[in-house]
């Protein structure tokens, strides 16, 4: 099989991101690049949603929450080990995503309102586990610290596996995302997005495309939220689940290229080392996120498809064209 252009440079990418412990043993490099693949995997499960299928999404955090607390307390109360209980997680997650997408799709709430239905109903889930006692309420769960395992997915001496496991999961949802897009589930998502009216026309199941679309991106957004659990070893309902988890969610994708593979994984390889830059130099939460909406509003008004899309249109599609 011959591959592109586009397969090469994600080759020679991967490649050299796998070599970087190699070349530096700096722990704040490797928890960057934890931290960027880490909002890349959560943008791109996002936008098998809002990207591909046009339903966009204010409550992932909801699913990044049950995620972290399914694998936590599985693990502190049952001893289930975070493996399986990430697996756990992501089928509630995506369970959790058909109870609230059903009725929100089966009576056509889209656009704003879906917006909103899903938003309040992330915050709803955060307020009761803020007040839960099986999720520790405000204290949120801490993990018992046990040495170096693999099986337990805890590693202290050096995080070094913690890199490659996030790469190797954005590695995995790429791949994901590329079979969903190219396949007819996909194109069939597509063309929801473009024209819910027009795709039932020619028959199209628009309702259960969403929703199989929903239930993957909030299993695979659960998924991330095991690793951030096994990676902080302590979760707690508003550093989870709140909205501006959520808004941390999109923005790769709304930067990078709402719709488009790359455009997740160029949005946070840009947006996350600037918040991380602020907050090593300034100290500040707020600043990074000031600086963060102010790039977002300039890319918005310039380049509304974002960097990816941009560059689809103007460089790629008119050779196509003119072939």
């Amino acid at each position: 099989m011959r591959l592109d252009i586009k397969a090469y440079v994600y080759i020679l990418f991967f490649t050299t991101l796998f070599i970087v412990p190699v070349l530096t043993n700096s722990h704040l490099i490797l928890n960057i690049l934890i931290m960027v693949f880490f909002y890349a995997y959560l943008s791109l499960a996002w936008n098998i949603l809002a990207g591909f299928a046009g339903q966009y999404s204010l409550g992932h955090a909801a699913y990044l929450g049950i995620g972290a607390y399914t694998t936590a307390l599985l693990y502190v109360r049952t001893g289930m080990i975070p493996w399986l209980g990430l697996l756990v997680g992501a089928a509630l997650a995506a369970l959790f995503a058909l109870g609230i997408s059903y009725p929100t799709f089966r009576f056509g709430i889209k656009g704003y309102y879906y917006i909103l239905t899903t938003l309040a109903v992330a915050e709803i889930l955060r307020r009761i586990f803020l007040y839960w006692d099986l999720t520790g309420r405000a204290d949120g769960v801490r993990y018992p610290l046990k040495p170096d395992s693999f099986l337990l997915f805890q590693f202290h001496m050096d995080r070094t596996p913690y890199y490659y496991i996030m790469l190797v999961f954005l590695i995995l949802i790429l791949f994901i995302s590329y079979i969903i897009r190219n396949s007819q589930f996909g194109l069939h998502l597509l063309a929801i997005r473009d024209d819910e009216d027009a795709a039932q026309s020619i028959r199209i199941n628009t309702l259960k495309c969403k929703l199989i679309a929903a239930a993957i991106s909030a299993a695979l957004t659960a998924v991330a939220g095991a690793f951030y659990a096994q990676y902080t070893l302590f979760i707690e309902p508003d550093t989870t689940m709140s909205l501006f988890i959520s808004i941390d969610i999109l923005l790769p994708s709304l930067m990078g290229g709402t719709g488009t593979i790359a455009g997740p994984l160029i949005g946070s390889f840009l947006l996350t080392p600037l918040a991380w830059i602020f907050r090593i130099a300034y100290g500040a939460e707020v600043l990074h996120m000031i600086i963060r909406g102010v790039a977002l509003m300039i890319i918005v008004a310039l380049i509304p498809k974002g960097i990816a899309g941009t560059v689809i249109d103007y460089y790629i599609r008119p050779r196509h064209i003119k072939r």
